[in-house]
């Protein structure tokens, strides 16, 4: 047995930040409540390969509604063989957390087909405890019926700040810029780096940076600067993929080796990340309508995709170890017509065994970390409160959502 960490007896039991060498650390926008442990207690066992599974495929998507494109878009996903979706934030845009699941489970099947991992947008903010205690249910049941191995297995609290590892790749989903505005913005910032400084992180391949919100030129929307570019720049130090959403288009950057300033560090269709460079997309044509180009600075971007562009709903897929090459993902953008309309290659010079060390694990689905938040312990709630948080924005009660600007 492996030892990743060892329990600081001064840490509150209630926050997990445990799992992968995160370290103590408390929270005022985080729940004080636990969500107990499952699986590994701070051992990984040694027959759980670091590995990404061969052609491994993952589906991002934002801003997805409960239209008819939002079920066209699902739908994609399945035909597509994803073996995970990451969801951008904005889930159904009425605060209905049974009418966004169910969604999910009639087109994607049950918990027990395939991880549903997600961050929350500004639009979940009003309704978080329900969307929460969905989330944590469905993944509860979908570990329940997976070995160890292919159990996905995180850290910290659900749809605020979280760090998981599924199919051996590594993901922090973060509220920053939509739970605790401008105040928080340096607790997610935190959060984000001690993650990406773990032993854990390091050591993996893949990384991904999950989060709804934006800088007003890491989308080519009308939305403002809403982060900080201090997230972005984190992920970037660490040869992380950024993901995002909120702009209702999509758009990808070139690879980057600065994201305030846009510096291009190559325009190929290959695209090298490693510490000091990577790349950001926003996938926001999940369902919930199509905005127009408003950004026009645009040398940094490799693929643009708006009502300018005739867009339609769809989610960009990428596929990790792609020809059962341990560091190489291939990735497209597929519109609800089955239309590729953006496609790129990476090729990830992160981790340790970034060569070929990890070949033998392909037929692995891995899951690493010693806490999984998605069982919780007897006569506890999945939820009983989260403490109060400062409102971003106005979220219009129901109807149509194209026109707002949030």
């Amino acid at each position: 047995m492996r030892r990743l960490l060892t329990m600081n007896a001064k840490c509150h039991a209630a926050i997990i930040t445990v799992a992968l060498s995160l370290g103590c650390q408390t929270s005022n926008i985080r729940n004080s409540q636990a969500h107990g442990g499952n699986g590994i207690e701070g051992e990984l066992p040694q027959n759980l390969d670091l590995g990404t599974p061969r052609d491994f495929k993952i589906a991002f998507i934002g801003d997805q509604g409960v239209r008819q494109d939002s079920k066209d878009v699902l739908a994609l996903i399945k035909s597509e063989g994803a073996n995970a979706v990451l969801h951008q934030g904005d889930f159904d845009y009425n605060d209905n957390a049974n009418d966004w699941m169910n969604q999910i489970n009639q087109y994607l099947g049950d918990a027990t087909t395939i991880p549903y991992l997600v961050s929350s947008g500004n639009h979940d903010q009003s309704a978080l405890n329900n969307y929460q205690a969905k989330y944590v249910e469905r993944l509860n049941q979908y570990n329940a019926s997976k070995p160890d191995e292919q159990k996905v297995y995180c850290t910290g609290e659900a749809l605020v700040d979280q760090s998981c590892i599924f199919g051996g790749i590594y993901m922090i989903f973060s509220g920053i810029g939509s739970i605790g505005g401008s105040s928080q913005k340096q607790e997610h910032l935190d959060y984000l780096r001690q993650s990406l400084s773990s032993t854990v992180a390091r050591d993996s391949v893949w990384k991904i940076c999950s989060w709804h919100k934006n800088q007003h030129l890491m989308q080519v929307g009308g939305k403002s600067d809403e982060t900080g570019w201090e997230v972005y720049e984190a992920c970037r130090d660490d040869g992380a993929i950024i993901a995002t959403g909120h702009e209702h288009s999509y758009s990808r950057t070139h690879l980057l080796s600065n994201m305030e300033n846009q510096t291009v560090a190559s325009t190929s269709s290959v695209l090298d990340i490693s510490s000091g460079k990577t790349f950001a997309f926003v996938s926001g044509l999940g369902g919930q309508g199509i905005r127009d180009q408003e950004v026009f600075t645009t040398d940094h971007f490799a693929s643009i995709y708006t009502s300018n562009q005739g867009a339609k709903s769809g989610a960009l897929f990428c596929t990790f170890n792609a020809d059962g090459i341990p560091n190489k993902a291939i990735c497209k953008f597929i519109n609800i017509d089955h239309e590729v309309i953006d496609e790129f290659t990476i090729i990830s010079k992160n981790g340790a065994g970034h060569s070929v060390t990890r070949a033998n694990a392909l037929a692995k689905r891995v899951a690493l970390g010693t806490r999984s938040p998605f069982r919780n312990p007897p006569n506890i709630e999945v939820k009983t409160k989260l403490i109060p948080f400062e409102r971003v924005g106005e979220t219009t009660e129901g109807g149509d959502h194209d026109n707002e600007r949030q």
